[in-house]
């Protein structure tokens, strides 16, 4: 069953945030996106937590995103660093692009092989290394931003090689503070499918194991 959290959203634009959304965060390997499909069989397995009334919204100051890679990123590598020597090997690599931003935060760490598999037995027979994926998000008074972007992705290759970087990162100062939905009501939301973008796979057999207050970061360009 998968898993993923309901996020109630404050829109991060380039003007002042006011926009009221909701949105659902997956909690599996990937990028951070919004849902919106069918609605299915939801399971809630966590409780409403006490909403606030209001909460502050930001405006965007500046956007900080580039893309750097190289075609080495595909290919097999003798060996890759190990998940739990990674974060220290991301954040050497990323001196020379001004370091990891203060408010990032470590949000997942993964080793990608490619994989061998055999279509009668239906396993996996071989698996060759390629790279160890890093990945901060971004926070805002320990809220997650999401949406296009938002974080900062690192693939590092033998011995902590850089293979690519993808950045998009903001500066934010406080703007005011706007009403927001409860919990509740953003569940509804949810299973009407009043969501902020689709996604075309259905939320049948999706849990939801955590609800928070969240940042949607609309355009990785600003």
């Amino acid at each position: 069953m998968k898993k993923i959290w309901l996020i109630i959203c404050l829109a991060l634009v380039g003007a002042t945030m006011g926009v009221i959304i909701l949105g659902a965060q997956s909690s599996a390997s990937g990028p951070s996106f919004v849902l919106q499909a069918t609605t299915g069989a939801i399971t809630l397995d966590t409780a409403f937590p006490v909403s606030p009334s209001t909460a502050p919204v930001y405006k965007v100051l500046s956007t900080d995103s580039f893309f750097e890679g190289t075609p080495k990123l595909m290919e097999v590598k003798p060996s890759i660093p190990s998940e739990t020597e990674a974060p220290a090997l991301a954040v050497k690599a990323m001196e020379k692009y001004g370091g990891i931003p203060d408010n990032a935060v470590l949000h997942k760490v993964e080793s990608v092989y490619m994989n061998k598999f055999n279509l009668t037995t239906n396993t996996i027979e071989e698996r060759y290394p390629q790279w160890t994926l890093v990945i901060y998000e971004q926070q805002i008074q320990g809220a997650p931003v999401i949406g296009p972007g938002a974080e900062i992705w690192i693939a590092l290759g033998e011995t902590g090689e850089l293979l690519q970087v993808d950045k998009v990162w903001r500066t934010v100062e406080y703007a005011e503070d706007v009403p927001v939905i409860s919990a509740e009501e953003a569940y509804e939301k949810l299973l009407k499918g009043e969501l902020l973008e689709k996604y075309q796979s259905p939320l049948a057999g999706i849990k939801i194991s955590d609800i928070r207050l969240g940042y949607y970061a609309e355009d990785r360009a600003r």
